[in-house]
């Protein structure tokens, strides 16, 4: 395909806020419908898109940095998409349909896309600002961590959700790294993805691969010389030497640049079917959007790479003039630890309803399926994972 001539006068152009899996499907649904209109694409990384999910193994090896991208190099000539990557947007003029860059200057549009996704809680305690304490979401984050593994033989993770459960996975690749300590403030790791009895599978799991799990427990002081980690001093009194901290503690979405708007918010950017906010012509999709929540009710950001793509999809169509709803996601959720599968989807918590549950502990297998009213509202797999598929669109 060659890159479209766009009329660089006409007064309707796209803006998209974001470079990742929602933006990149909202780009692609607007050019199914409009080849024409000026279309601006911006994002504070300077990279074109890559698979963010893809960064832990980055860590481990068992991908590459080539296999990280998420398009052709060439694909936003093709889509004739103007570019501004390692620029940030400052504010939203929505009243004036311009969005207000950082280093000076402004970007008008007639539709614009917030897929702005989220950043990661930071650890705040002394000494998370010491060199060796990182989180992992970026590339950038992924390439700094690679770079200090060279001087690496222990790493304490901070957190015991999928975030820090992939690193660890991943570390394990690594032959530097002789020990790994997971420091979890709930009573087991995964607490948000797994009920407490896989979680307990999971958790066990991980010690007999040699990791030393310690629930309950929080950080409370990073401890550093000569401005560089060299251990972390827990809530327990107990200091745990390393030359690393990895810290998985949430997300929380990037809405700073909508004060002063008028977009409301909750703890994302609230959305209706046309993924369009209260603002017309103001749309949102990804970890940044709240969207309903189809096993719970209410509404929640549903932060997984499939619903990104499918929000930002259906907001590109909205914004191009050809109607799309989204109706609403199901979380979902899946990994391989030390060579043991899980997957949870939906109401992993159990509650109202059935629960039909297996049990093999000696082959490390466990199934919660759970129902309401006959209907599957969520499950969890370990070990043995078959169905998984079939499963979710029951639910």
């Amino acid at each position: 395909m060659r890159p479209l001539a766009i009329d660089k006068d006409a007064q309707d152009g796209y803006v998209i806020i974001g470079n990742s899996a929602a933006g990149i499907a909202a780009a692609e649904a607007i050019r199914e419908h409009d080849r024409e209109a000026p279309l601006t694409i911006v994002a504070d990384e300077p990279h074109a898109a890559y698979g963010r999910p893809l960064t832990s193994y980055l860590l481990g090896g068992k991908v590459t940095r080539d296999q990280l991208w998420l398009r052709p190099y060439d694909f936003y000539d093709r889509i004739g998409a103007e570019t501004r990557f390692g620029e940030r947007v400052a504010a939203i003029d929505a009243a004036g349909s311009r969005v207000v860059m950082d280093g000076g200057g402004s970007i008008p549009f007639h539709r614009l896309l917030v897929a702005t996704g989220g950043s990661p809680r930071r650890l705040p305690v002394p000494g998370a600002d010491l060199e060796g304490v990182f989180c992992l979401r970026t590339l950038a984050d992924s390439d700094a961590i690679l770079t200090h593994l060279e001087n690496t033989r222990r790493v304490v993770l901070c957190g015991g959700g999928l975030v820090t459960a992939k690193a660890m996975d991943a570390l394990r690749h690594v032959g530097s790294v002789e020990a790994m300590h997971m420091i979890e403030i709930m009573p087991s790791v995964l607490s948000q993805l797994l009920d407490g009895e896989a979680a307990a599978i999971m958790q066990e799991h991980f010690r007999e691969n040699g990791v030393d799990v310690r629930v309950e427990t929080s950080i409370e002081e990073v401890l550093g010389e000569d401005g560089r980690v060299r251990g972390v001093r827990t809530s327990a009194g107990d200091e745990i030497p390393c030359e690393m901290v990895i810290v998985g503690m949430g997300v929380i979405p990037n809405t700073a640049l909508l004060e002063g708007s008028g977009i409301e918010t909750d703890f994302g950017i609230i959305t209706d079917g046309r993924m369009q906010t209260n603002r017309p012509g103001i749309y949102s999709a990804g970890d940044v959007a709240q969207v309903p929540d189809l096993v719970n009710g209410g509404t929640r950001i549903c932060a997984i790479w499939p619903a990104a793509c499918e929000q930002g999809r259906v907001a590109g169509l909205n914004m191009a003039g050809a109607p799309a709803i989204y109706s609403g996601g199901v979380g979902m959720n899946s990994a391989e630890f030390y060579g043991l599968q899980m997957i949870g989807a939906g109401n992993t918590r159990g509650g109202e309803g059935l629960t039909v549950l297996e049990r093999r502990p000696a082959d490390k297998i466990f199934r919660r399926l759970v129902l309401k009213d006959g209907v599957l509202t969520g499950f969890i797999l370990i070990g043995d994972v078959a169905y998984a598929g079939v499963l979710t669109t029951m639910i």
